[in-house]
């Protein structure tokens, strides 16, 4: 994605844009700025885009989430169940691939949870600091300016909630009162007025308006049925799932006296999963800030689950599908209906496999956490196996290496034609890897075939072409070149 900066930071003299953004010259109100910032500044750091810079802005946000957790509960139970707790997070299908997924999810996640622990803090510990009642507004504000209002609405309604259950409803102010107000509609004003002094009014209006009540009532993107969450949940927080769901029945069915903490997780869970359930726009990625608390709350009400078999059946399930791993991988390289290469993932689901006979034999040996460990190494050694292979899966999950092979057959060919691009996501973008200006095609190749060099995938090759269009195939797709 291109943004536009007006001036290089070399050039004092020359003012510099830092709240206008544009992607194929049309005006990009669609993200607030903290992580376009966080990508410029990449780039005048290092002189170029760096994937690992940026993804330390997942990563790292992950590993605060983690540390922040485990110290949040660590008062409530044992080292050994804590360490299982980190094991859990780190292996959850939807919050591991978001760590190392560049994107501003996790980064909002983090200032949510820490502005949540701060709250915890003031109400619960007593810590009455006076920078608290400071840090818990900007934690507020810089989630809002990391991906919108979702990053103050789950604190709001949350804590708003847990107040009105545990009867303080006096204590809203101290919270949402003056001062809090004052900090963030400051902070707002100061990135509203600089946004329009920079884009305008009509930015400025996409901006607050279009991408927020537009996305939440009627989204134009990502539009999902109310019950989506309800589906998601099983897949994004697998192989945990029903492990949690369990764990949470017998929690809430338990006749046990709640603590603050545990209160106080059951109204971040509940609020936050109908809020999000309401608004219009649906991601599975979404409901990552919940995913740390749905997995703390699991471990904390671990030991009320009375019939230790359910545990046992909550964990074997997921443990066979390990097993079934190897064999689902075999099946999938003897099938002809798909492009990717599943030889490739052979070594990781050889993994997979192994560590699921394992987890399961120590499940009948009623070795919980010893089989927590071992589906935890299991992943992760499947990935680090995987990773050799990354090299062979990029042109799957990405179009940097088709755009290099582009480049290659434009100097075979000597072509001075345009690029041309049929029916692949996102492809206007590609002109960032050509430097060179990229067409969409929208006519069936079988009705025009023009002049010059087209990408598309493989799979939609026609059957006829001109006799003299060369076909050079770089799977899943398909470089065409017709002089």
């Amino acid at each position: 994605m291109s943004y536009v900066i007006s001036a290089s930071l070399t050039k004092p003299l020359e003012i510099i844009i830092f709240f206008f953004f544009t992607n194929q010259g049309e005006p990009y109100a669609d993200k607030p700025p903290l992580f376009l910032w966080i990508v410029m500044l990449g780039k005048v750091l290092l002189g170029h885009h760096s994937i690992p810079f940026l993804s330390l802005f997942s990563l790292l946000p992950a590993f605060i989430i983690a540390f922040v957790m485990d110290r949040w509960i660590a008062p409530h139970i044992s080292f050994s169940i804590r360490v299982a707790a980190l094991m859990m997070l780190f292996s959850t299908a939807m919050f591991i691939g978001s760590a190392v997924v560049i994107r501003m999810d996790m980064l909002m996640a983090m200032f949510i949870i820490l502005a949540l622990r701060i709250f915890f803090s003031m109400e619960e510990e007593e810590n009455n600091k006076r920078i608290y009642s400071w840090l818990f507004p900007i934690c507020v504000f810089m989630a809002i300016f990391t991906k919108g209002p979702i990053g103050l609405l789950i604190p709001l309604i949350s804590t708003i909630t847990y107040l009105l259950v545990s009867k303080k409803a006096y204590h809203i102010k101290r919270y949402w009162g003056v001062t809090t107000w004052v900090i963030l509609l400051t902070l707002l004003s100061l990135w509203f007025a600089n946004t329009y002094m920079e884009g305008g009014k009509e930015f400025l209006y996409n901006q607050l308006f279009h991408q927020t009540l537009g996305r939440a009532v009627n989204s134009f993107h990502h539009d999902n049925p109310f019950y989506y969450y309800l589906i998601s949940f099983w897949y994004s927080l697998a192989p945990w799932s029903i492990l949690i769901v369990v764990t949470f029945i017998a929690g809430i069915c338990s006749k046990v006296e709640r603590i603050g903490l545990e209160k106080f997780f059951m109204c971040i869970i509940g609020t936050s999963f109908l809020l999000l359930s309401l608004i219009s726009s649906k991601l599975d990625i979404y409901m990552l800030p919940l995913f740390p608390f749905w997995i703390y709350m699991s471990v904390l009400w671990l030991s009320r689950v009375k019939n230790y078999k359910i545990i046992i059946a909550s964990l074997i399930i997921p443990a066979i599908a390990l097993v079934l791993a190897l064999f689902a991988d075999i099946n999938l390289i003897n099938s002809n209906n798909n492009d990717f290469r599943f030889d490739l993932t052979f070594p990781a689901a050889i993994s997979l496999t192994l560590f699921g006979i394992i987890t399961v034999i120590l499940l009948f040996r009623k070795r919980v956490i010893c089989a927590i460990a071992t589906i935890f190494m299991g992943i992760y050694i499947s990935i680090f196996l995987l990773g050799w292979n990354v090299k062979y899966l990029n042109n799957y999950i990405g179009y940097g290496e088709i755009c290099q092979d582009v480049k290659r057959v434009r100097k075979q060919y000597s072509l001075s034609d345009k690029t041309y691009v049929y029916k692949m996501k996102n492809a206007q973008d590609m002109d960032v890897y050509l430097n060179d200006e990229v067409i969409i095609l929208q006519r069936p190749l079988e009705e025009y075939t023009p002049k010059g060099l087209i990408i598309l995938p493989s799979k939609l090759l026609p059957k006829s072409l001109p006799k003299e269009t060369k076909i050079i195939k770089k799977d899943p797709y398909t470089i065409l070149v017709n002089k």
